[in-house]
């Protein structure tokens, strides 16, 4: 019942969709499949074009963020027919928060969702539910526990996430959550909570396997 009546309260936060950027990282090729996740059709449609399809009902704003110019070429291809910005990662072999910042430099909404390329099940009711937790914070993002989150798939508020960002990348270190330790005021979500949008978590869910693809490919 509680759980209810937080979300209820979240929801029923004023969302202006306009002041929402959401930014997809599509960098290189995945070690475990050897390919580029972006480009794996899955039931006839790309996964990044999947998961910008999602985000364009969700926010005004959108940007890929691609790790060189002909990955930025073959992307404009397969998004041609959406109204997106695709930037190249000007830091080099420095992980997500490279992209991030990228990303977070050409947005121009005070709030910014951060998604992978690879999530076939992402839920647009998840991440409406993201940008309105994160209004009044720096940060909105779902806890499995005390030692794991999901810093990748989360949204933050634009001048505290770049200048954090900014600073983890000028002391070269690579990891997400040392951004997350530098903001001040970061709402956790409990999965719990998360469930009640999204039941069975699938919006968490990428894709590192081949017998991945082929598992939902047999969902048709």
């Amino acid at each position: 019942m509680v759980e209810l009546q937080i979300i209820e309260k979240i929801m029923d936060t004023t969302a202006d969709r306009t002041d929402r950027t959401g930014i997809v990282l599509a960098g290189g090729k995945s070690l475990r499949l050897g390919i580029d996740k972006s480009f794996i059709e899955i039931n006839g449609r790309t996964l990044i074009e999947s998961v910008v399809a999602k985000l364009a009902e969700c926010v005004g704003d959108l940007i890929v963020v691609v790790d060189g110019v002909r990955k930025k070429e073959d992307v404009e291809r397969v998004l041609k027919d959406y109204n997106i910005s695709i930037v190249v990662d000007t830091i080099k072999d420095f992980g997500p928060i490279a992209g991030i910042y990228e990303g977070l430099k050409h947005a121009k909404s005070e709030y910014c969702g951060i998604f992978a390329t690879d999530l076939p099940f992402l839920s647009k009711d998840l991440v409406d539910f993201l940008f309105r937790a994160c209004i009044g914070f720096d940060a909105a993002i779902a806890v499995w526990s005390e030692k794991y989150s999901e810093p990748l798939h989360a949204v933050y508020r634009k001048d505290p996430m770049y200048r954090a960002c900014e600073y983890s990348i000028n002391i070269k270190s690579k990891k997400v959550f040392s951004c997350v330790k530098l903001l001040k005021d970061v709402n956790y979500i409990p999965i719990g909570l998360i469930k009640k949008i999204d039941p069975e978590l699938k919006s968490f869910f990428n894709l590192n396997t081949r017998e991945d693809i082929d598992l939902i490919n047999q969902q048709r």
